[in-house]
């Protein structure tokens, strides 16, 4: 088995390497233009950033420390809300699935009496 020859395709890519190195920029060109520090964000920024985050998070922790809520005052705006359907038990689509033989023994501890005791021993 013998290669092609491939001179034709190696002058190709050459000629292209040629026109992409006369319309590349120099690196001194590259470095001269890169932003200086004049253009990057500054740590101070950052700073006055995180103090006005802290302010408004304890202007609405305020706000909610002055107004009195209780759970029952809560649970009531939940079940006006929900009307009809806050009487409805919700049960999950998979609860079927927990149901596994011996599922009785899991949920209550089974009770044995003395009697049971001597049922079992007599033949």
């Amino acid at each position: 088995m013998t290669l092609p020859d491939d001179s034709r395709l190696r002058k190709a890519f050459a000629a292209l390497r040629h026109a992409d190195r006369a319309g590349a920029p120099s690196l001194t060109a590259v470095l001269a233009a890169r932003p200086g520090p004049d253009r990057r964000v500054r740590p101070t920024a950052f700073a006055w950033a995180g103090i006005a985050l802290t302010v408004a998070l304890l202007a609405v922790a305020g706000q909610r420390a002055g107004q009195e809520w209780s759970a029952a005052r809560t649970a009531a705006q939940v079940a006006q809300a929900l009307g009809p359907f806050g009487e409805v038990p919700w049960r999950s689509p998979t609860d079927g699935l927990l149901r596994t033989p011996g599922y009785a023994l899991l949920v209550a501890t089974p009770t044995i009496t003395i009697a049971d005791y001597l049922m079992k021993s007599v033949p």
